[in-house]
């Protein structure tokens, strides 16, 4: 797994831009199933994000993948901080089914917790948190 890991980091690295996309996920997102933000940005066929959940007790992890079409193949990996550590990283295949909205179709290696992604923003920052009087 380490060395499909390396090779998609490689193949982002040199595959040639190509034409932009349909859609354009970058920004702030949240799953069906989690409090975390998501942290997502897209670069032509290119898709990663960030998520840290360690504020909630949840998970860290960053996810990086390629875009065809309406569907997006990558490979996501537990960081520090989370509450499990795998020796490897995991599979997820979406489906982009608008700008606000991508879904699950399949993981391998580990399960995802979520399955539904909605877009909360599109900013690049999040909303400003709400402050207790």
């Amino acid at each position: 797994m380490a060395r499909s890991l390396r090779c998609l980091a490689a193949l982002l690295l040199v595959a040639p831009s190509l034409p932009a996309q349909t859609f354009d996920l970058t920004g702030i997102w949240k799953t069906n199933t989690a409090i975390e933000i998501y942290r997502i940005r897209q670069i032509e066929n290119r898709l990663y994000w960030v998520v840290d959940g360690t504020p909630q007790r949840g998970y860290v992890n960053v996810f990086v993948g390629l875009i065809s079409g309406t569907t997006v193949t990558g490979y996501w990996v537990d960081m520090p901080g989370s509450p499990r550590l795998q020796n490897r990283p995991a599979t997820l295949v979406l489906r982009i089914e608008s700008n606000d909205r991508f879904v699950k179709v399949s993981e391998s290696g580990f399960l995802y917790n979520g399955s539904v992604w909605t877009r909360v923003s599109g900013a690049v920052t999040p909303p400003p948190p709400s402050v207790p009087r």
